[in-house]
Order: C-alpha cells, then sequence, then structure tokens
C-alpha cells in the first residue's frame, strides 16, 4: 500500500495485486483538488498493467469540478 497526498483534503492509497490495482480515494473531492487528483489518477494508470479499480468509498463529498479527474 502507498499512500500519496493530494493537496487540499484527498488521499490516495494503491493495493496492487497480481490481476488488479485498487487505487482508494479518500476525502472530499473538490476544484481544489482536481488537478493534483487527474495527475496522481494518470501516474497510477501508467504505472500498472493490470486493470485499475478506483474504490471511492472513502470519498465524502464531490462537486462537479472535484468529480472530472475520475470521468476524463
Amino acid at each position: 500500500m502507498r499512500l500519496t497526498s493530494v493537496p487540499g483534503r484527498v488521499r490516495l492509497s494503491t493495493h496492487r495485486f497480481p490481476t488488479h490495482t485498487i487505487v482508494a480515494v479518500q476525502g472530499d473531492l473538490e476544484p481544489a483538488t482536481a488537478a493534483s487528483l487527474r495527475e496522481r489518477l494518470l501516474i497510477a494508470v501508467h504505472r500498472t498493467t493490470v486493470p485499475m479499480i478506483v474504490d471511492l468509498s472513502g470519498v465524502s463529498s464531490g462537486e462537479p469540478a472535484g468529480l472530472a479527474p475520475l470521468i476524463g
């Protein structure tokens, strides 16, 4: 497990398994964190060769601009 801090109130943790990678997002998804969250998700995508699952169960709130990195 690797924790990555994102400016604002969002944290990412990565859990790698042989068949998939889980990236757990925790905190509030808001405009102030969108660019950094997008960058961290892209890094995670490029570092894995197996399917990636984004776990949003730790997200307490999300604004449209904060959710944009997940759609992109």
